[in-house]
């Protein structure tokens, strides 16, 4: 038995006592929840946008190590270890809590968001979290590249422990589960330009009317200006307005910033 304490923790931007619905950020690689989806020096970002005015949904991010094995600080875990803990989350924490349940994941994070979906659509608790869920993956890496890894790829894919069948049998999965049929509403969106996901096949396993092919580099598709339109933020809005509907019921709100809640460390 595995005794380590997770990685994986939760924290929480915005918190409606009696929110229904709770929307999940993951960020990528490289980066924390801040980074990703913070307040930029700018004004922009996700969580400004989604903050200003204030949800009737909570709104949460999950944090991870995501380095690349930096000096003095905790590199990559493999992709099973970040995958329970999500699942953790996701099975422990927000289901029980919440009847609707959104997930938006950056790059990297979204590979983890499938791997850990796909174990527990296919477990026990599937049947409870059937048609509570929705993904919306920003340039996720899916499915295993036609031809062999090289340089930082080969690296990640190393640090990760995920080599082409593990990433295979998921894209298979998910490809025969997705869609209107399927037990989960996925998306994907794919950036226009060539990044480090590019050959890993993103948004290969939604259906073709799930995935919006978007003008935005890769480094863009996360960090909406102020104000102002930004295709990748309306289309995930849109997303979330349809999926976690009005939930909340009426009663006092309490502004949480980001702080920690749930498991350490």
């Amino acid at each position: 038995m595995d005794d380590a304490p997770s990685p994986v923790r939760l924290f929480f931007a915005w918190r409606p006592e009696r929110a229904t619905a709770v929307l999940l950020l993951v960020h990528g690689l490289g980066a924390d929840s801040q980074q990703t989806w913070g307040v930029d020096a700018d004004g922009g970002g996700f969580l400004a946008r989604l903050l200003d005015p204030q949800p009737p949904y909570a709104v949460a991010c999950l944090d991870y190590p995501s380095m690349l094995g930096l000096p003095g600080g905790p590199s990559l875990p493999d992709l099973a270890t970040l995958s329970r803990g999500l699942l953790a989350t996701l099975g422990e924490e927000l289901l029980p809590a919440y009847d609707r349940v959104a997930v938006v994941a950056y790059c990297l994070g979204g590979l983890v968001v499938h791997v850990a979906l796909a174990d527990l659509l296919a477990g026990a608790a599937g049947s409870v979290a059937a048609g509570r869920l929705l993904t919306v993956l920003l340039d996720a890496p899916e499915d295993w590249p036609d031809g062999p890894l090289e340089g930082s790829m080969a690296a990640v894919a190393r640090m990760l422990s995920v080599d082409g069948p593990t990433l295979r049998t998921n894209a298979a999965w998910w490809s025969d589960r997705a869609g209107p049929a399927g037990s989960v509403e996925a998306h994907a969106v794919v950036s226009r330009d060539a990044c480090w996901v590019t050959p890993f096949k993103p948004g290969s396993t939604a259906s073709p009317d799930r995935v919006l092919r978007s003008g935005l580099a890769h480094l863009d598709l996360a960090r909406p200006p102020a104000s102002g339109g930004h295709e990748v933020y309306d289309h995930v809005v849109a997303l979330l307005e349809r999926h976690l509907g009005p939930g909340s019921r009426a009663g006092r709100r309490t502004r949480v910033a980001l702080t920690e809640v749930g498991r350490a460390g």
